[in-house]
């Protein structure tokens, strides 16, 4: 019988070291994206609400793209590495990391490519961390 995979908590997908050695095989553009977040941050400030809705829609057009895994995987990796960019930049990555962990109203949280479409599954998969396994 296969053994059970084990449940991740959230202290440890707040772990950085954690989630480089969990997701692996990150997209081909991924690097493209985040230069792109980078970048159009770097010009358009101190412009913050521009900046914020670039993000959260750039991270909205990678549902059809990407695995839950490597949106979280970047938001985690900005937040590690750039999270001082301007002032509201973590604020607008925690929003969007507590969207894709589901810590949030059930409602918010939307399905990636080859996720359960249901708000009730998607809610338990999600919240269950077990997306990271995958």
């Amino acid at each position: 019988m296969p053994a059970a995979k084990k449940l991740i908590n959230m202290e440890d997908i707040r772990d950085w070291s954690f989630i480089e050695s969990r997701i692996n095989n990150l997209p081909p553009n991924y690097y493209n994206v985040k230069n792109e977040i980078l970048n159009f941050t770097s010009i358009h400030l101190p412009d913050t609400q521009r900046i914020g809705c670039f993000v959260h829609e750039s991270f909205e057009d990678l549902r059809s793209q990407w695995e839950r895994k490597y949106a979280f995987y970047l938001t985690r990796d900005l937040l590690e590495h750039h999270r001082d960019l301007y002032e509201s930049f973590d604020e607008t990555l925690l929003e969007i990391d507590s969207i894709l962990t589901g810590f949030c109203n059930p409602l918010l949280i939307k399905p990636f490519t080859n996720e359960e479409k249901y708000l009730y599954d998607l809610t338990g998969y999600v919240r269950s961390n077990m997306w990271i396994n995958t």
